[in-house]
């Protein structure tokens, strides 16, 4: 993989909108807490609540008010922003590796006396996907007695490999017969060296691109597990639990709806545009061969 279609689509449309919402998602994480006089968790019932004795709106002390349970609201959305990306971006690293592992040993097995291994994992992965990703991942949450970030984050990328495992096995089969890999097998080149040497590196672009766009599935997994509350137990700050908790007071205060699904909407749509930039860098520099 060369950095020319890496900056290529950086530099694009797609990739500077992607780049700047999450940008804005990074900043919310990492300055957000530093904003707030109180920690995610803490009730200010001395100057968090309003004349009516709901939740108090955004003011000097709470920039983005308080919520049902009179925390600041800046506070944790800088928290659930940061729990959000850090099991997101975990889980993709998880799933990446099952996939790029998978994905190359079935594709260079496919059709060989070891054809047995590409059944095999064809077959396992037909299964899985037989099942709709988000249902597949909130039974196995709400199967688990006690869920926290690590279960979270192994749940996540244990299940969201499979549809990159099947194009990381076409692109193997694809680079199988090209000319190189071909003349480095004739030349005594082990199967190791070959994919470690030669298809790796044509693999790595293609997979980038689509763990870069994967995350924003695990942005919304994590989100959906959280809301049904089979994900990370309470009082831990979660962007889909802040979504759970603020709609019983949608109608009087939609803010506390809108800022938490605000920021899961920039996140998801953020790491899909710069995927999709991603794809398609690199599927020129592919054409270009």
């Amino acid at each position: 993989m060369t950095p020319r279609p890496l900056a290529r689509a950086l530099a694009s449309g797609r990739g500077r909108a992607g780049l700047a919402l999450l940008g804005a998602v990074v900043a919310l994480a990492l300055v957000g807490p530093w904003l707030s006089a109180y920690g995610p968790n803490h009730s200010d019932f001395a100057g968090g609540v309003d004349a009516s004795g709901g939740p108090l709106g955004p003011s000097a002390a709470h920039l983005l008010g308080t919520d049902h349970l009179f925390r600041d609201e800046l506070c944790r959305l800088a928290h659930g922003a940061r729990f959000s990306l850090l099991v997101a971006v975990s889980a993709t690293v998880v799933s990446s590796a099952i996939a790029a592992l998978v994905g190359t040993l079935a594709g260079w097995t496919a059709g060989t006396r070891l054809g047995a291994i590409d059944h095999a994992a064809m077959r396992l992965v037909d299964v899985l996907l037989s099942f709709p990703y988000l249902l597949l991942v909130m039974a196995i949450g709400a199967a688990l007695d006690r869920t926290g970030a690590l279960t979270v984050l192994l749940v996540l990328g244990a299940t969201g490999w499979l549809g990159t495992a099947r194009i990381v096995r076409a692109k193997t089969m694809s680079l199988r017969g090209e000319g190189y890999v071909e003349a480095a097998r004739a030349l005594g080149g082990t199967a190791p060296y070959v994919l470690r040497a030669h298809v790796a590196p044509n693999v790595t672009g293609t997979l980038l691109a689509l763990s870069v766009a994967s995350v924003a599935s695990m942005i919304l997994a994590e989100s959906v597990l959280s809301y049904l509350a089979v994900g990370v137990e309470p009082p831990t700050a979660t962007l889909g639990r802040m979504l759970q908790e603020g709609q019983a007071a949608l109608t009087v205060r939609p803010r506390l709806v809108a800022l938490p699904g605000a920021v899961i909407l920039a996140s998801v749509v953020g790491f899909g545009l710069v995927g999709e930039a991603l794809r398609d860098a690199f599927a020129a520099e592919d054409r270009r061969g």
